[in-house]
């Protein structure tokens, strides 16, 4: 994550996050962590360990909408249909909730056409609260 700078010369670098899905056999599960760095120390952190189910994975983590204008290049239907972004590209983050279980959700039927950007992440409704919406940058 970045945060506001004035000097032209530099970025600001506000604190990065790792996630880490680690499946495992024996518990059969996911193990996740989540960890927040700020100035090179590790500021926060959570790890949960999501027992397996029937429902379907925790994937993606993130989407990325680039600007529409981007659309005039022809990378075929899996990366242009995230080409919609009017001016101001953006990314959709979803982080592992500890209160939620994904994997106990019910398999989800998939409702949206391949060509729209919903059919790559519809699933994780219900999956998780933590979505976060971040400016792209540099604005691609």
């Amino acid at each position: 994550m970045l945060s506001p700078e004035t000097d032209k010369g530099y970025i600001r670098i506000h604190a990065v996050y790792e996630i880490d899905l680690i499946p495992t056999t024996s518990p059969a599960g996911t193990y996740a962590s989540v960890r927040r760095y700020k100035n090179g120390s590790l500021t926060h952190y959570y790890d949960v360990f999501f027992e397996s189910g029937p429902g379907d994975a925790f994937a993606p983590l993130f989407v990325t909408f680039e600007k529409k204008s981007r659309a005039a290049v022809n990378e075929g239907q899996a990366l242009d249909r995230f080409k919609t972004a009017e001016g101001n590209p953006f990314h959709l983050i979803w982080l592992p909730d500890p209160a939620i279980n994904p994997f106990k959700e019910a398999p989800w039927t998939n409702v949206e056409p391949a060509s729209s950007p919903r059919a790559a992440y519809e699933h994780m409704a219900g999956k998780t609260s933590f979505l976060v919406a971040l400016p792209m940058f540099p604005s691609i």
